[in-house]
């Protein structure tokens, strides 16, 4: 039934996609697929070198929470592009590897943060002047968790 189908197709437009992926191990970007209308994302595991293919690949992302960010040395920081003023909220908990000074760059790019949950180890985390720097640059920061 026709009319059936467009309620149907207007109903999808409305819903707030949600997406938590799970895997034993770091997944591999190439595994992902773009999806235009994807607004919450959750990864158990997930290399900070890989963040800008998940703002390139999920243009809507609003919403994105890491359970183990790692950074892969051999690699490099995110090239990021651009800013995302559209990204609301992230979650990262940081294993050991996660030095300040990479989440101080990759937090220049998400310039209205409105919830922003942070765990971290480290020495450098510790420096009071340089965190108060940081949240500063939020100006529509409204939840944090340190």
């Amino acid at each position: 039934d026709v009319r059936h189908a467009e309620e149907t197709r207007r109903a999808i437009r409305l819903v707030s996609f949600r997406c938590r992926l799970i895997s034993d191990d770091i997944l591999s970007v190439t595994k992902l697929r773009a999806h235009a209308r994807l607004k919450h994302l959750t990864f158990n595991c997930f290399q900070l070198n890989d963040l800008h293919v998940l703002f390139d690949n999920y243009p809507s992302l609003t919403h994105l929470t890491i359970e183990k960010l790692l950074v892969n040395f051999r690699g490099f920081l995110p090239p990021f592009r651009t800013r995302y003023p559209h990204v609301r909220s992230l979650d990262f908990r940081c294993f050991y590897t996660v030095r300040f000074d990479y989440l101080v760059y990759v937090f220049s790019h998400f310039p209205r943060l409105v919830r922003l949950s942070l765990v971290a180890i480290g020495r450098d985390f510790l420096d009071s002047d340089r965190l108060i720097e940081l949240f500063q640059n939020f100006l529509e920061l409204r939840s944090l968790r340190f």
